[in-house]
């Protein structure tokens, strides 16, 4: 078995079977992937991770890591390429469809269907990005992994979050 192949085989960390926010705390914060850690980078891999344990499909975090690690942009770094997220979901058996347009995604979470949102956090091209999996539930949007040290689910309503923010790509999972 080669390292390089297998690097979150060597991540030693008692994990939970819960919903992950703020990836710079807890357990998977020092995980490996790649080059860099998933509290810097691992967005992506914690926001595929909580849509299949929202869609009742749940599978070990460093399972998911592995299967994102072939996706990974500069070694890691950079995290996982955002635009094949729901190819990493239907490896677990988790169909979805890739949105385009922020009205799509209004759309879907009033249909009461999850998303997963990738989104530019300042300037198109020159910022990071951030990936989120969110639901709506009770008229609120319940946002997992929206803020890297804040621990729980952000409690919003869709147009506050989803106004003002630059949409990259966006996937939606039918409930």
């Amino acid at each position: 078995m080669n390292r390089s192949d297998n690097r979150t085989d060597y991540n030693p960390i008692p994990l939970s079977d819960e919903l992950m926010n703020g990836q710079s705390l807890g357990a998977v914060s020092g995980m490996k992937f790649g080059l860099g850690t998933i509290g810097k980078c691992g967005c992506e891999v914690i926001a595929v991770y909580n849509m299949l344990l929202l869609s009742g499909m749940p599978q070990p975090f460093p399972k998911v890591a592995a299967c994102m690690r072939k996706y990974a942009m500069l070694f890691g770094l950079w995290g996982t390429n955002p635009f094949v997220l729901g190819r990493c979901m239907r490896k677990f058996g988790l169909e979805s469809k890739k949105l385009r347009r922020p009205d799509d995604v209004r759309r879907a979470l009033e249909a009461g269907n999850r998303c997963i949102y990738v989104y530019w956090t300042k300037r198109r091209l020159f910022s990071a990005i951030h990936t989120v999996c969110m639901e709506r539930k009770q008229g609120r949007l319940y946002v997992y992994n929206a803020y890297n040290r804040v621990g729980h689910a952000y409690v919003t309503t869709p147009d506050a979050y989803l106004q003002g923010r630059r949409m990259l790509t966006a996937y939606e999972v039918c409930s």
